[in-house]
Order: structure tokens, then C-alpha cells, then sequence
């Protein structure tokens, strides 16, 4: 076994009006392959590294000292992590390796100490002559779990896994019809009870005879469940899905092209209950001249279409109804040419630089019917440059009262992050949270991740070195 060794952290702590903040000291992190937030097990705060031969959890306590690290041992010494899910009290880590002419995946489930408590094979795949790129989807509860891949590009082949049972549930062979991997839109989702859910969008083209729809195919292992949802002439922009485990429906929000996909006209939303999908709720809005006109920054606009936007989040309502957050993004491409540049190519010392726009947030609530409860629009611009935008966007945290967008307001060191508090009614109120002046941090909020209802962790990235941070509210 590899010698494990202690670093030695130091922290500090800063107390603001309303949230406390702590930062651990940095680590090293240059020669990993990658890194996972666990979350809070009991009272300690894990993280999982995935280092260039081995792996190892290390564990922070309460004022973010390190307070232990444990080496894992696998099924080989190189293996291929296809995800680890975090528990109340655990976290179980997915992997998959080949012996001879078998693909394995296993399953680790691991305490809060990383103590190894359980382990399976979850499928031998005896004889495969291909190397699966195993995917993963997670449940709400995160106690089932979907594993897939895609055979002969014609054929999905699926596996639901229960985590507290540490069993497999059933596999499942789908053969969809006409199935395109590569042209058509995909998505795939798994309730907590361990049914599995495959989403195709078809003809999403304008010149189509057979128009745009989206066809869905259900199976709990046993029966399949296949139906389609027509979108009604329009082309789809973008669109997210999720499955609503409370009122046991599919939920999907997005935006629509009538002529073109190159712009949105508006919003949709769609309900369908798998049980009864003629029963299904397909609503659309256009986008008015005022909220558009907001988003492009113009005092007014005769246009009402919008381009450079994505979906980037989708909460779902207690009434079964979604709230849809939009984000406007923009990419551009440049090369960039100087004599006092060190770099040297092919075309005599020019390169090529990407700038990174990502700007404002807008929210959109709907009711169950589809029709719209309200909708806001959260001011913020972010720029970088050759950054693959990580430091940019923002992180939803979820409370009973309210939700909250946190963001950098600019993308460098010496940085001041704010936050947007949106309650149920879409009024909002816009905060200052802290000061990263004389901190050497850079917080990846994408990355972030929530462990209770007043408290979140963000990573931080800079030089190769990675720090803690835990907001408290």
C-alpha cells in the first residue's frame, strides 16, 4: 500500500452579518486526475481524490483542519470511476475495469470514516467484445441509481441499482425505434423507486414532414411503457427534464423556435404522467417585448426573440408545477497575435484566445397548467478568457422559504461574491456576501455543493492548489 501522508492545515474564519465563512488551507492538487465533494457525513466534511495511481478520502473537521486521510483500495490499481454518490451517513463509489474478456462494474459503499462496509459486483458482462463507457443517472434521493450504455448504437442497455439494498434491481434491453446516438437528443432519469425513463427528441428540424415530438420509453425491468409527447409545430432550443417523485409526473421546461433554431420565441412547459400520457399538459408563452428587451439591455426592442440563452436549471414546485432558470452565455473566438509573445506556431506565433460572457439569470415560475406565475431577471456579467468559464455562473441553494443564486461578481482574484435571495413570489433581494480580497481563492460555484438547508461548500482553484470553503448562514 502507498505511504499515506499528513499535510498540516491551517484556516481561518469570517464572521459576516448573516453567514459565517471558513477556508481551509490549500493542497496540492497538480498531479490528481480529478477530485469529488461528499458532503458533511456526521461531522466531518470529505472529499474524494482520484490522484494519478491511487485514491483517497480526507476528512475536514468542523473549522476545516484536516483531521485524517485514508487510501481506498480497488479492484485494480486503475480502474475508471463512473461516479460516487453521496449518502446521509456514506458514499458509495462506482467503478468499472476489465479482466481478461469480462467488463465489471462495482459498487463500494463506504461510512463516513471510509471504512469499506459493503461491496458487489453489480454486472459481470461476460465475453464483451467492446469496452462499454458506462454512464450514470441518480435518483432525488439518491439512494437508486441508473447505470447504461449504448450497444451497436442502435440499442440502450440499463441497470437499476438500489444503494440500500446494495442489489441490482433489474436490467433492462431497449431497441428504440430509429435511434440516432448522435443526431437525436437524449435524456435519461430514474425515479426513487428505481423505475428508469429514456427520452429521444425526435425531427427536431424545420424541413421534417413528420414534425418535432419527443418519445419516451418507461420500464421498471419488466413491462415498457413507450409514448410520445408532440410539440405542436415548434422546434425545440433547449430543454431539461426531470421526474417529479411527489406527484409522480414528468416535468420538462424549456425554450421554443417557431422558424428557426438559430433564436427562441419563448418558453414551454410540459407535464405527462406515465400512467395516463394522453393526460398531459403542453403549455407555450412567448417572450413579451418587455422582459426581452431587459435581457438585451435596450431601452426598447421590436423584436422579442432571444439568442445566446440556455437552460441551466429546473426546481420543481411542491404543486407539481417547475421554476425555470435561464442564463444568457456568449463564446467567442479570437486569434491573437503580438511580438512579445512567447508562443510560437504554426502561423508564426499567433494563437487562438476564447472569451467568456456569461451574464444574466432570468427566472420564470409556471403553474401546473403552464400558465405563468411570474418571472424576474437577476442582473450579473461575468467575463474570462481561456478559462473554460468555471469560476463563472452561479449555485441554486435550495431552502424551504426561499431559493438563492451565489455568484463571483467578477471572474479574478480579488473578487467580491453576491447573492440573489428569490422567495415564492419573485421578489428579490440582492446581497453582498463576502470579500476574496487577500484570500487567494477562486470559487468554482458551479461545483459547489449544499450539505443542509443554511449551509454549502465551494472548492476553490488556484495554481494547482485547492481550498475549502464553507458558507454558513
Amino acid at each position: 500500500m502507498k505511504k499515506i501522508f499528513t499535510l498540516c492545515f491551517l484556516f481561518f474564519s469570517i464572521v459576516l452579518p448573516g453567514q459565517m465563512v471558513t477556508v481551509s488551507e490549500d493542497i496540492s492538487i497538480r498531479n490528481d486526475e480529478g477530485y469529488y465533494l461528499l458532503g458533511k457525513l456526521k461531522d466531518r466534511t470529505l472529499i474524494f481524490r482520484h490522484k494519478a495511481s491511487s485514491y483517497e478520502v480526507q476528512a475536514f473537521d468542523q473549522s476545516l483542519r484536516l483531521s485524517w486521510n485514508k487510501e481506498l483500495e480497488m479492484e485494480k490499481k486503475r480502474v475508471r470511476l463512473i461516479d460516487i454518490v453521496p449518502g446521509k451517513d456514506d458514499f458509495t463509489v462506482f467503478y468499472q475495469f476489465k479482466r481478461k474478456s469480462h467488463h465489471i462494474i462495482k459498487a463500494h459503499r463506504y461510512d463516513a470514516a471510509a471504512n469499506l462496509i459493503d461491496s458487489t459486483t453489480v454486472v459481470n458482462m461476460r465475453n464483451s467484445w467492446f469496452n462499454p463507457n458506462i454512464k450514470i443517472a441518480i435518483s432525488e434521493s439518491k439512494r437508486s441509481v441508473l447505470l447504461y450504455h449504448f450497444e451497436r448504437q442502435t440499442e440502450i442497455i440499463m441497470y437499476s441499482f438500489d444503494i440500500n439494498s446494495m442489489e441490482l434491481e433489474w436490467q433492462k434491453s431497449i431497441t428504440p425505434s430509429d435511434l440516432n446516438q448522435y443526431r437525436d437528443y437524449q435524456e435519461i432519469l430514474v425515479s426513487d423507486s428505481g423505475r428508469g425513463f429514456f427520452i429521444m427528441g425526435k425531427n427536431n428540424r424545420r424541413f421534417k414532414k413528420e414534425g418535432h415530438f419527443y418519445d419516451v420509453y418507461e420500464t421498471d425491468g419488466e413491462g415498457l411503457n413507450n409514448f410520445k409527447v408532440t410539440m405542436d409545430e415548434v422546434l425545440t432550443y433547449d430543454i431539461k427534464f426531470s421526474y417529479d417523485n411527489v406527484n409522480k409526473k414528468l416535468a420538462a421546461g424549456g425554450f421554443y423556435s417557431s422558424k428557426t433554431r438559430a433564436k427562441t420565441d419563448g418558453y414551454f412547459y410540459i407535464q405527462v404522467s406515465p400512467a395516463n400520457p394522453e393526460n398531459k399538459v403542453v403549455k407555450y408563452e412567448p417572450f413579451d417585448l418587455e422582459f426581452a428587451a431587459k435581457i438585451k439591455e435596450k431601452k426598447n426592442t421590436t423584436d422579442a426573440t432571444l439568442d445566446e440563452v440556455e437552460i441551466r436549471d429546473v426546481v420543481l414546485r411542491r404543486d407539481g408545477g417547475l421554476i425555470l432558470v435561464g442564463e444568457k452565455n456568449k463564446t467567442f473566438e479570437r486569434r491573437f497575435s503580438g511580438s512579445g509573445s512567447s508562443y510560437s506556431g504554426r502561423d508564426g506565433g499567433s494563437r487562438y484566445i476564447i472569451d467568456y460572457y456569461i451574464d444574466d439569470i432570468f427566472v420564470i415560475s409556471i403553474h401546473p397548467t403552464g400558465d405563468t406565475h411570474w418571472k424576474n431577471i437577476l442582473h450579473k456579467k461575468q467575463y474570462s478568457q481561456d478559462d473554460d468559464a468555471i469560476y463563472s455562473s452561479y449555485f441554486l441553494v435550495k431552502t424551504p422559504s426561499n431559493i438563492r443564486f451565489l455568484f463571483n461578481d467578477e471572474i479574478k482574484i480579488e473578487n467580491t461574491v453576491s447573492e440573489y435571495i428569490l422567495n415564492a413570489n419573485g421578489e428579490t433581494d440582492r446581497n453582498s456576501l463576502m470579500s476574496t480580497q487577500d484570500q487567494e481563492i477562486r470559487l468554482r460555484f458551479q461545483d459547489a455543493m449544499q450539505v443542509a438547508a443554511n449551509e454549502l461548500i465551494i472548492p476553490s482553484e488556484r495554481r494547482h492548489r485547492l481550498k475549502l470553503v464553507r458558507v454558513k448562514y
